[in-house]
């Protein structure tokens, strides 16, 4: 599975929610708020998020329910 690189909130749901990407960058910027609403949302549906270099970048096990 390849890596993509989501330019906005839509596009790193939908990247996250298709599991067809096992990472995503996230390529765009958020206030602390969102950020911290994104990554409590996507944590408990498996998602680990991480900073590496200059990104931070959301990886998934491709095992994902988006209920």
């Amino acid at each position: 599975m390849e890596s993509v690189k989501a330019l906005n909130m839509e596009q790193l749901n939908k990247f996250l929610g298709s599991g067809k990407h096992s990472s995503v960058i996230i390529g765009f910027n958020l206030t602390s708020d969102a950020f911290f609403n994104m990554a409590a949302y996507w944590r408990d549906r498996g998602v680990t998020i991480e900073k590496r270099d200059a990104y931070f970048v959301a990886t998934t096990d491709n095992s994902l329910t988006t209920s």
